[in-house]
């Protein structure tokens, strides 16, 4: 395991400095990277489905408005999707045929995999 601590004001080695405070965190493990939480404590972390969406559509070059024409959804909800919220089921099942994915892929993606295969 790999570790990396950044500090404002001070070291990793804990040299002394007016202020010191630490500002990332992230971990290595094998091939997984573990950062920081984005949620406050007690809540459940995002998954990054909008970023997954974007990233997608923008490397096929699907602009939103040819997405929401073929998976049948407004303009609205996808560029609500591509700003991180996540998609219900038939949402998913629209998406996942619009980009030529599978459902299953896209339901993991988004954080709604229930275990069950499709």
């Amino acid at each position: 395991m790999r570790c990396c601590r950044i500090f404002r004001g001070g070291t990793a080695t804990g040299e002394s400095t007016t202020s010191s405070r630490l500002i990332r965190f992230q971990a290595k493990i094998g091939d997984v990277v573990i950062d920081p939480a984005v949620a406050p404590a007690g809540r459940p972390e995002p998954y990054p489905f909008g970023r997954m969406l974007t990233g997608l559509t923008d490397l096929r070059g699907i602009p939103v408005r040819a997405m929401a024409r073929a998976a049948g959804l407004s303009m609205s909800t996808i560029h609500m999707l591509r700003r991180g919220h996540n998609p219900n089921v038939p949402q998913a099942r629209l998406i996942a045929r619009t980009l030529d994915m599978s459902e299953a892929d896209v339901r993991v993606i988004a954080g709604l995999d229930d275990g069950s295969t499709q």
